[in-house]
């Protein structure tokens, strides 16, 4: 998408989309000074998904990334203990470019997370704003973008409105993203 956010605004106006999130993903190494270790990475709209936070997530130390916290970064409780890492401590984040570059920044950690079903993904996970991660890729591109509705009876109806105005891209409803889940249930 050229202009990612003239089209997020426009398909903000479907029906039942209550908001949109965008996502950024990564890969890199995360260092204390010390050990690297590498790590998983969301770049994310902080304010937004601190909306859907309580639901899925447990914050066991410092509090939640915002959108204030230009250069924060938010722990999957793994991590944190892989590299003995608390709030208010320095890393530095070092991943590759989509051009195959070397880049890093320097953050401050925010907080420690713990996800509700995935204890694998919070021992290599880490998640920044979403500016942080395009600059840190040198990329103003988007990987993702997740669909908050008023109400989820309507998930089968927006997904085909969406399918129809991104014919270039993948639509997955949550629960076809939910293997986990759907073996459970």
């Amino acid at each position: 998408i050229e202009n990612p956010q003239q089209k997020i605004d426009e398909l903000r106006k479907i029906n039942h989309v209550a908001d949109i999130l965008p996502r950024v993903y990564f890969s890199g190494l995360l260092s204390n000074n010390r050990t690297n270790f590498s790590v998983i990475g969301e770049g994310i709209d902080a304010d937004k998904e601190s909306k859907l936070a309580p639901r899925y997530v447990n914050f066991p130390a410092g509090r939640q990334l915002t959108n204030k916290d230009t250069y924060g970064i938010m722990l999957g409780e793994g991590v944190s203990t892989a590299l003995n890492l608390k709030p208010g401590d320095p890393v530095i984040l070092l991943v590759n470019t989509p051009d195959g570059a070397l880049n890093s920044l320097d953050f401050t950690v925010i907080g420690t997370f713990q996800t509700v079903l995935a204890k694998d993904y919070d021992d290599r996970a880490v998640r920044i704003n979403v500016s942080a991660a395009q600059e840190l890729l040198a990329t103003s591109n988007m990987h993702s973008l997740v669909f908050v509705l008023d109400d989820t009876k309507y998930t089968d109806v927006v997904a085909a409105d969406l399918k129809k105005n991104l014919k270039d891209f993948e639509v997955r409803t949550w629960i076809e993203l939910a293997d986990f889940y759907t073996k459970v249930v």
